[in-house]
């Protein structure tokens, strides 16, 4: 997205030299929602859990004080398909990283978005942008 901000700035400065100066076009992340960063990190933690348990095995429990340093019933089901519980976690832990990008690109002129993304579903072409901008009123000195 970096790459895309700095192609659409270059552009701008250069055909539209009289509407828009350096500091006048600006780009930033949009941050994603808290609670797909909390299950993001929540998948991310349970799966390095899961690690230390595939290496150290029934050990672990020993030293969590509330099970008694005995393994819980469900243990053992989970011993018996390590690969499926290992595959599982890997898979919630890259949708739960899947949802921290929100995939937003959004143009605004004075406020108001004259181009998202995320409402078209795909990148600005620049007949977009330029159609947008002579929508509002700003031209072109030569294209």
């Amino acid at each position: 997205m970096q790459k895309n901000f700095l192609e659409l700035r270059k552009f701008l400065l250069t055909y539209y030299p009289d509407a828009f100066s350096a500091g006048d076009i600006s780009g930033g992340i949009e941050k994603p929602p808290q609670n797909a960063i909390y299950i993001s990190q929540a998948a991310g933690m349970m799966q390095m859990v899961a690690i230390g348990f595939a290496f150290f095995g029934d050990s672990l429990w020993a030293m969590i004080p509330f099970y008694g340093g005995q393994p819980p019933p469900w243990w053992g089901t989970v011993k018996e398909n390590k690969v499926a519980v290992m595959c599982f976690l890997f898979f919630a832990s890259s949708a739960a990283n899947s949802q921290l990008n929100t995939g937003a690109f959004e143009i605004e002129l004075d406020g108001e978005v004259i181009f998202s993304r995320i409402e078209t579903g795909r990148m600005p072409l620049g007949q977009d942008v330029i159609q947008a901008l002579a929508t509002n009123g700003i031209h072109s000195r030569s294209l």
